[in-house]
């Protein structure tokens, strides 16, 4: 399944929100981790330091933002 760079980075801001304003556990923290992590691992282009628009399984990046 394709992944998009916005829907994940709206899901990092959705849990890096939920921590800043809500109760935060160590679960909430670590999946907030884990999503800037895999932003960085699969979306960030290393030749430019641009990032990819999408990404997929097959491929390390499909097409850049």
């Amino acid at each position: 399944v394709d992944k998009g760079l916005i829907q994940q980075a709206r899901h990092l801001w959705m849990l890096s929100t939920w921590c800043d304003r809500r109760k935060e556990t160590d679960g909430l923290r670590v999946l907030a981790q884990q999503q800037y992590a895999f932003l960085r691992a699969s979306f960030l282009d290393p030749a430019d330091g641009g990032f990819f628009f999408k990404v997929s399984p097959a491929s390390a990046g499909m097409s850049q933002l």
